[in-house]
């Protein structure tokens, strides 16, 4: 029979610290605890102790509890050292470490976690808090059947998270297999100022750039630095502006096919506009835009993208409270120009890349649905 337990009275919390003697140890990080997918990440790596940290060892969860919204939590599958911000969790006997596990990255539990943090600049679950929440516990042999089921559903999600990661590999070797590094250029391809090659304009910065009152539920999209994530547009939680404070404004104005770029706060980050499912939009201030006659815009997106040009990048990036890359200095930046129809090759196997990788995303989604229905009907949440 399942019964409610505190998780208090099914864990520990690891009591164990690692004083610093300048020995190495493998370490984690908040940063190497990947964020919903409950793994560590392969950047966790033995380096040398200069600072106090916890001691963790093989088994223990490891829970973010710093930005709890982020869903960072993971099982040690070696001994280590980690950050403060990290709780190690050790499960009692009779308690399954990997349910424990499942439940604290079912999305219930990390709302809950979200909604009950303290402090403003760095939000963080009250241990109490965290040690009192009420979970649902069912015999042993039940919680190994629910951790096993749970695995592998999520064997599915992370296949398809996998597939999707070998597409984005593909065009990037696809690019450099085409026009070698767009830094080094040991191609030897012509070489002009992305102003020589483009027109660039960024949002418009007067009197009539909208305040908060120009918000509005529905209208023109107005795109912020946080619509672009993984060197793509995201149409989540999007503004939009009046139509009559879209005509005031002089510059900013998106067009399909337009490359945006960020100058500001996350410098770096570069998406196309493809005109769907918006025809047109507005662009914040810490952005650009970018227009070509004689240059791919997906050629463009994916030289901008490799990190030799995002190293090309930070050298030129300002400002140390908020990062910032000049639009004067953009236009200056040297960018490689292949034949226009070497370029168009290319953009035409991309696509073809895009089409599989929309596939995969819809499978994503199906399989991330199944995921959630096995949480609600294993946990009940």
């Amino acid at each position: 029979m399942t019964k409610t337990v505190t998780l208090g009275e099914v864990v520990t919390i690891s009591p164990e610290s690692f004083s610093p003697n300048g020995e190495s140890r493998f370490y984690v990080g908040l940063e190497h605890i990947e964020k919903d997918t409950g793994c560590i990440s392969p950047m966790a790596k033995v380096v040398p102790i200069t600072a106090a940290k916890s001691r963790f060892h093989t088994g223990e969860i490891l829970y973010g509890k710093l930005r709890p919204y982020l869903n960072k939590v993971a099982i040690a599958v070696q001994d280590g050292v980690c950050s403060t911000d990290i709780l190690l969790l050790r499960s009692k006997p009779g308690v399954d470490t990997k349910y424990l596990y499942r439940f604290m990255l079912s999305k219930p539990f990390v709302d809950d976690m979200s909604a009950n943090v303290a402090g403003a600049n760095l939000p963080r679950v009250p241990t109490n808090y965290l040690l009192n929440y009420k979970i649902p516990l069912p015999p042993l042999p039940r919680q190994r059947q629910i951790a096993a089921l749970l695995d592998r559903a999520d064997a599915l999600r992370q296949k398809d998270r996998q597939r999707l990661t070998h597409y984005d590999q593909l065009a990037q070797s696809l690019f450099m297999a085409l026009f070698g590094d767009p830094v080094q250029n040991e191609k030897g391809w012509e070489v002009k100022t992305i102003g020589e090659v483009s027109k660039i304009e960024d949002g418009d910065r007067g009197v009539n750039y909208p305040n908060q009152s120009a918000i509005v539920e529905s209208g023109v999209l107005f795109l912020s630095t946080d619509n672009i994530k993984g060197n793509k547009l995201i149409y989540d939680n999007v503004r939009f502006i009046t139509e009559n404070t879209f005509r005031k404004l002089s510059k900013g104005k998106l067009i399909p096919g337009d490359i945006i770029l960020t100058l500001r706060g996350s410098v770096g980050n570069v998406a196309i506009f493809g005109g769907n499912p918006y025809t047109t939009g507005f662009i914040n201030a810490q952005m650009a835009i970018i227009r070509f006659d004689r240059m791919s815009n997906v050629f463009f997106h994916s030289m901008y993208s490799t990190s030799s040009y995002q190293n090309l990048l930070s050298v030129y990036t300002t400002g140390s409270a908020q990062q910032q890359l000049p639009l004067g200095i953009l236009k200056q930046l040297n960018v490689i120009v292949p034949p226009l129809a070497l370029q168009q090759q290319f953009a035409a196997i991309i696509e073809r890349i895009e089409g599989q990788k929309a596939v995969v995303r819809q499978q994503m989604a199906q399989s991330e649905a199944l995921f959630q229905r096995l949480l609600q009907d294993c946990f009940g949440v």
